[in-house]
């Protein structure tokens, strides 16, 4: 049996040779420098803090004003372990991703993938921005991440407003 002694060795050795600091250091970089990125771009759209995570993600909000008024939020997301980004429609609180999650379970969802928020699990919809993200070359992968968020968020803003009037016309 692995011991927590055995855990916090492993550890310190891998910190020793220094791999890690350096990785992180370039994700917390990248992330930094796409927020800003948006932030400048796209100043009508709120941008929330860097959520640095434990290892596990790192993400920051990326939120046009016509979620916002739903209680939504996009949040861009980089999975760790995976060494991915996504995108992921999630809700202000677990309440409004509920609402909204039960709202488009009858509406077509253009092919994303649809989770019911529980036990970690934060996203309403969510689509990969990047499958291999080359951090050698930043401008390429903030590129393609930028674009892709994009569509992402107007696609959600369509979404959104094909529900609202689905309920307007009492189809729900």
């Amino acid at each position: 049996m692995v011991t927590i002694e055995d855990v916090m060795k492993e550890y310190q050795k891998q910190l020793q040779k220094g791999w890690i600091q350096k990785a992180y250091g370039e994700i917390m970089g990248f992330m930094n420098g796409l927020k800003t990125h948006l932030k400048r771009t796209y100043p009508e759209d709120q941008i929330g803090g860097l959520y640095q995570g434990y290892m596990d993600m790192t993400y920051f909000s990326f939120t046009p004003r016509e979620l916002k008024e739903r209680n939504l939020r996009i949040a861009v997301v980089y999975l760790h372990k995976e060494n991915l980004f996504e995108a992921w429609l999630t809700g202000v609180n677990r309440s409004a991703a509920l609402k909204t999650l039960e709202k488009l379970k009858e509406l077509e969802s253009y092919g994303y993938e649809m989770f019911e928020p529980m036990n970690g699990v934060d996203y309403i919809i969510r689509t990969v921005l990047s499958k291999t993200p080359d951090f050698e070359e930043k401008k390429k992968l903030m590129d393609e991440i930028e674009r892709k968020c994009l569509l992402f968020r107007q696609e959600m803003i369509v979404l959104m407003d094909q529900l609202s009037s689905e309920n307007r016309s009492g189809k729900r």
